[in-house]
């Protein structure tokens, strides 16, 4: 995973995060304290560059990034299954929210100031792959191994949300984010050499971008939305310019 903040770059490298100042001509240097104890399956750098969020097995940790150091906030293994895997850690664009995803299909909304855990659901979204949150945290995204994508009103932050509709983005391991607006929904996959947009309102598909390439690795809005970049299975970087886009 990777962070901008005003003036740096955040990087998780391993088990540990490493900076980079745009400002001056050192090279990365790794925080201190950044090591994460245990398997590491997720990382999670909110926006901003200030929070890390560590997902482990049967555990999760939080750290604030301060200067060259990341320093513990908590750490929370109770109540955690000893065989489960948290392979997604996610912040939203404003770093308002955070979450995880569980390999046991689990998926789990906090706020960052309050640094604990929701559970959405009342029951197991069995095959949970990925997970986004609008920056008013009112829509939740749960992307599926099956290529599925949906979207539930979280606006009353309690288990159990009524979905709003689903996509059938992919064949198989949606992968979704959403633009700094919330205007846009960016899908993809591994699998599939397409990327869709998709108008959140409605669900609309509004266009389809060629990856030159079997699949589609990484997918992210520029802070400012003005671009989309992905990665491909073929090991390139494609930029896309979006205000061309109709929202």
């Amino acid at each position: 995973d990777t962070a901008f903040s005003n003036n740096q770059v955040f990087a998780a490298v391993g088990s540990n995060v490493q900076s980079f100042d745009l400002t001056g001509s050192e090279d990365w240097a790794t925080l201190s304290g950044s090591a994460f104890g245990g398997n590491l399956y997720s990382i999670g750098i909110s926006p901003d560059g200030k929070y890390l969020l560590y997902g482990g097995r049967a555990v999760w940790e939080f750290k604030q990034i301060i200067g060259n150091e990341a320093l513990p906030i908590g750490r929370q293994s109770q109540n955690e299954d000893t065989n489960v895997e948290n392979f997604v850690s996610y912040f939203s664009y404003d770093g308002r929210f955070f979450g995880r995803v569980r390999d046991d299909g689990s998926v789990f909304v906090g706020e960052t100031f309050e640094r604990s855990f929701a559970r959405p659901f009342n029951k197991s979204a069995n095959g949970a792959y990925d997970m986004g949150i609008t920056s008013d945290g009112n829509i939740l995204m749960v992307g599926y191994e099956n290529g599925r994508v949906e979207l539930y009103d979280y606006s009353e932050r309690s288990g159990g949300p009524p979905l709003i509709y689903g996509l059938d983005a992919h064949p198989s391991n949606a992968h979704a984010v959403f633009s700094p607006d919330d205007t846009i929904l960016a899908t993809s996959s591994a699998d599939d050499g397409t990327v869709r947009l998709w108008r959140v309102e409605d669900g609309e598909l509004l266009l389809e971008l060629d990856a030159e390439a079997e699949g589609v690795t990484s997918l992210i809005f520029s802070q400012d939305g003005h671009y989309l970049l992905f990665g491909t299975t073929a090991g390139e970087i494609h930029v896309y310019g979006m205000p061309e886009v109709e929202r």
